[in-house]
């Protein structure tokens, strides 16, 4: 088993943790994207088959959650969400988004798609296509709904997103475009 408990915006804090309202910035989720991802994918890489892998942030941002999940399922084969709803009967949890916008203003406005962002914004905002959400095609493969999103005001806590991977046997993990500098960086470290 391997936990992934990713840096995050920590916007699932702001409840509990007020400083955070002060220096939060839209744009945090966009920049700590490609080290989730990165985080996500080493995770499978050191995962043996049949092995199951959870990854979480406290962050509400569907970029920081379904997003880098759905990036890492791309480029896996062998590799699958499992539903979590259910698995803690007490813990209510709203499933994972499939739809969402990416934010590319300061004003907190989004694009749904890369072609709609300016070259500005995506230069800005460090906007790529592994931020965005999955074609109409890609949805029921990848079954994001089986991820989890935990939310304060229906049970008093803060804002968490989980999703439980499972490698199975022969599965291949590709390194995502985004995450291979933060992976080749790491490998140089660790020699």
């Amino acid at each position: 088993r391997v936990l992934c408990d990713v840096p995050c915006s920590g916007d699932g804090t702001l409840r509990k943790n007020p400083d955070i309202w002060d220096s939060w910035q839209p744009r945090f989720s966009a920049s700590l994207h490609p080290l989730q991802l990165a985080i996500l994918t080493r995770g499978l890489q050191l995962l043996r088959p049949g092995g199951l892998l959870l990854y979480s942030t406290c962050s509400f941002s569907p970029v920081e959650g379904e997003a880098v999940v759905a990036a890492a399922l791309r480029h896996c084969d062998g590799v699958e969400l499992v539903d979590v709803h259910g698995a803690l009967p007490p813990l209510v949890a709203a499933r994972g988004l499939e739809r969402w916008r990416v934010t590319a203003s300061e004003d907190g406005s989004g694009v749904g798609s890369l072609d709609e962002a300016s070259e500005e914004q995506r230069e800005r905002w460090r906007l790529q296509p592994s931020l965005f959400p999955p074609t109409a095609a890609e949805l029921k493969t990848l079954a994001l709904h089986r991820c989890a999103r935990v939310l304060p005001h229906q049970q008093d806590t803060g804002g968490f997103f989980v999703a439980l991977l499972r490698k199975g046997d022969g599965a291949v993990v590709r390194v995502p475009e985004c995450a291979a500098p933060l992976l080749a960086a790491a490998a140089d470290e660790s020699v």
